[in-house]
């Protein structure tokens, strides 16, 4: 496997993980954080807290947004290059079945 290979699996995982802090991040504090707080009631704190929680939350969001536009992008760009090379890979000898040979199939 080539360094490009492994940048690019790098930058698939870092598209897929920043969509997951995202999205996850952003469901957990509405549908989990908020109605929590809520439900403890009116107490002196409680703005503080929320405006500290979701100060934290915007930089994660943010960080999470900008990661996931970039890599993004660079599959966007790098997709034309990337069906060449896995076209190129099923041309290998590696893995393609020889006709002239016969293969024994293996149970248990």
């Amino acid at each position: 496997m080539e360094l490009i290979d492994l940048l690019h699996i790098g930058v698939r995982w870092g598209h897929a993980l920043a969509a997951i802090v995202w999205v996850g991040g952003s469901l957990f504090y509405l549908l989990t954080l908020n109605p929590a707080l809520a439900l403890l009631g009116d107490f002196p704190e409680q703005r503080a807290l929320l405006d500290h929680i979701g100060r934290q939350f915007q930089e994660v969001v943010r960080l999470a947004i900008r990661i996931f536009v970039l890599t993004g992008v660079v599959l966007t760009v790098d997709a034309p290059l990337l069906g060449r090379r896995e076209r190129d890979l099923h041309r290998e000898p590696f893995g393609r079945l020889r006709p002239d040979r016969e293969y024994p199939l293996r149970h248990g």
